[in-house]
């Protein structure tokens, strides 16, 4: 069997505000879009906002980067707002995470050279 990742369905309360900062977030135009359910493309992994009128969270949901501080930076500048600074953690990775509207929690990061 040859099994991958269709896409990742994030919840949603107010769509509108969601696209927004996804919009922000990944830069890139919406590939399919209704009244409750959009969808962006996250270079080659679609990302699903589903709005059932109920306040859900997702939290655990890992973007690898190049470079951390440099996307820190440029997501700064799309008003994304992160719950610190960039750390290099004890596991040997460099992370920085951050919240949607929603309060679903995601984190950037990039193993670190051994």
């Amino acid at each position: 069997m040859n099994m991958k990742v269709g896409y990742i369905e994030i919840p949603v309360f107010d769509m509108k505000e969601a696209v927004n900062f996804y919009e922000k977030l990944f830069g890139t135009k919406k590939l399919l879009e209704s009244e409750k359910l959009v969808i962006f493309d996250c270079n080659g992994v679609e990302i699903a906002l589903v709005c059932d009128g109920k306040k859900n969270v997702v939290k655990g949901i890992y973007f690898v980067v190049d470079d951390v501080d440099q996307a820190y930076s440029e997501l700064k500048n799309r008003s994304v707002e992160f719950l610190g600074e960039p750390v290099n953690a004890s596991w040997g990775g460099r992370i920085v995470c951050f919240k949607d509207p929603d309060g679903n929690e995601f984190c950037i990061y990039k193993m670190l050279e051994k």
